[in-house]
């Protein structure tokens, strides 16, 4: 069972997570716990839920986007809120909504007894109960979480002011398809509520701004690229990261004619109808490195 407490910082979170698990690992014969901040959670994902039973992941409460939102619901049972950041609960709960993850305060007698001999028994009592919601909540979700949307564009390399993309507006437009252009952000990527309706949404960003940590997310989203530049000459240095997702790319430049781009664009639209979700093991999967402590307090990887 995977378990986000969120806090303001992830301070008071880390010390609930630290002491809980080291209880339940000293006095319960039946389970198995560990607890990590959030990041490494993810990363090593299947390594932890492979060797315990329980595993507490801890942060601030803020670490919660629209754009990882999809992220926490695949990994999280049940994301714990602090009595601190109560009032967060509801953006919390929105942004969950639509995933059968379980958004809780955590009763104030458990996390304000931070004597975890005496609060951890109260917290399992409680996790038995959500993890019952959870499997309800569980059956009356689709199969499919990803929900439907307009086909969006990565533009590497290029400018929404370039002649070359005021003239395929244009174009695009006599055909009665809108588009929008925006600027690389990962917040607005998903903003699934745009001030412009548009059937293509062309991001425009430098393929610099393609990281290991956030293009898994980038994937999941983009249907396709568009890379300035020659393939035979200049390779986008990321290329490969984009067959691993099997993401369709087109490169072009200045003389790459409207026909050829309207045939890309027209194949990545069949295409997204049936698209499923891939993962690539070499950014989400990472392995276990051995649990050290100092007397007994600070644990570290």
């Amino acid at each position: 069972m995977f378990i986000f407490v969120g806090c303001a910082g992830g301070g008071t979170s880390s010390m609930f997570c630290q002491r809980m698990s080291k209880e339940i690992n000293q006095h319960d014969q039946n389970l198995t716990a560990v607890f990590d901040d959030v990041t490494s959670v993810f990363k090593m994902q299947r390594a932890y839920g492979d060797q315990y039973d329980l595993i507490f992941a801890y942060g601030g409460i803020d670490a919660i986007r629209s754009y990882n939102a999809f992220d926490f619901g695949q990994l999280f049972d049940v994301v714990m809120v602090a009595p601190q950041v109560a009032y967060r609960i509801g953006d919390t709960e929105k942004l969950m909504a639509p995933y059968p993850t379980i958004v809780e305060k955590i009763p104030g007698k458990i996390f304000g007894t931070m004597n975890a001999a005496v609060a951890y028994p109260g917290l399992l009592d409680e996790l038995i109960v959500l993890d019952e919601r959870r499997a309800y909540q569980s059956d009356i979700q689709t199969s499919e979480k990803a929900r439907d949307k307009n086909i969006e564009i990565f533009v590497a390399g290029g400018s929404r002011d370039d002649q070359y993309f005021i003239d395929l507006r244009q174009k695009l437009s006599q055909l009665g398809i809108r588009c929008l252009y925006e600027p690389f952000n990962l917040e607005t990527l998903y903003n699934d509520q745009p001030t412009t309706d548009f059937e293509l949404r062309f991001i425009f960003g430098n393929a610099s701004l393609l990281t290991v940590e956030n293009f898994p997310q980038i994937a999941r989203r983009i249907n396709a690229f568009m890379i300035a530049g020659d393939p035979e000459r200049a390779p986008m240095r990321k290329e490969s990261w984009l067959r691993d997702y099997q993401i369709d790319f087109q490169y072009f430049d200045d003389q790459t004619d409207f026909k050829t781009i309207l045939g890309f664009l027209t194949t990545v639209e069949f295409k997204s109808e049936s698209t499923s979700e891939v993962s690539v093991a070499r950014f989400e999967k990472q392995t276990l490195k051995p649990l050290k402590n100092f007397l007994g307090i600070i644990y570290w990887r």
